[in-house]
């Protein structure tokens, strides 16, 4: 009798405990979970559009222009699931990574066709193989600043900004050649350019340049999109159940891409 008493409080801790450890690992901002899949928007070549006086690069040497249709979105390998701390830098600031170390949630990994993890400073997203690569995670109020320091030197790479109740995502992308665009890649993988690709003066158009992007949601029913303190494009809003996430994204039509983040940061908008 003694024995069925002692294992039946033995087995309340065990589930005390590990309710315990899911709060833990629920807190912060909540998930931050890679979507993996060559279903993925894939560029047609990258575009040749450049800004004034640039010349073009020796990777870009197809000049379709980028098409958009549905895709057939393969399985999803298992997620990694992991809160990503908060700082506590001043009131405001919800996120300031400068990856000087590998922070948790975002993963490190290498395979043979992908890659991502903190390399010198930055964060390397590299495709070697696969069509496109990104990770997101939830932005639990509505306003809010997102910046980072974005160099791409393959490929088309940046943010992935706002998301519907029905899985679809949207992104923010800028190529080696100061090209942008703005799509929306519904959850069975179709991609629609909601902004069609456009070059910009205020983007450098060397590979491998950084770039500082910066996007706000200040409550005026746009997501207004900048480089440096330039203007680029104002995104109004879509109707219905959208979420802001924030995330980072990298794709190739080719399979062949290399990005890297830096200062990454958040901060909420009144």
């Amino acid at each position: 009798m003694m024995r069925l008493r002692e294992q039946i409080v033995l087995a309340v801790m065990v589930v005390l405990a590990g309710v315990a450890l899911g709060i833990v690992l629920g807190g912060g901002l909540g998930s931050f979970s890679p979507r993996i899949t060559d279903a993925n928007h894939q560029l047609a070549g990258m575009p040749t559009l450049q800004a004034a006086g640039a010349t073009a690069s020796p990777s870009l040497t197809p000049s379709a222009t980028p098409s958009v249709r549905a895709t057939t979105r393969s399985p999803v390998p298992d997620e990694l699931t992991t809160t990503l701390p908060l700082t506590t830098a001043t009131p405001e600031v919800i996120i300031a990574y400068d990856f000087a170390a590998p922070i948790v949630g975002l993963p490190q990994v290498v395979s043979d066709t992908w890659s991502a993890g903190v390399v010198d400073g930055r964060y390397r997203m590299q495709l070697n193989g696969r069509t496109s690569v990104s990770f997101t995670g939830p932005l639990p109020f509505e306003h809010y600043r997102l910046s980072v320091d974005l160099a791409v030197h393959q490929g088309g790479a940046g943010v992935i900004f706002l998301a519907e109740e029905s899985g679809s995502i949207y992104r923010f992308l800028v190529t080696p050649d100061g090209a942008l665009a703005i799509e929306r890649q519904a959850a069975t993988g179709e991609v629609v350019q909601v902004v069609p690709w456009s070059a910009s003066p205020a983007l450098a158009a060397t590979p491998g340049v950084e770039n500082h992007i910066r996007i706000e949601r200040p409550g005026d029913g746009l997501i207004h999109f900048f480089a440096d303190e330039t203007p680029l494009v104002r995104f109004a809003v879509p109707p219905g159940m959208v979420q802001n996430r924030y995330g980072l994204v990298l794709t190739a039509r080719q399979g062949q891409g290399l990005a890297t983040f830096d200062n990454l940061r958040i901060e909420r908008l009144p």
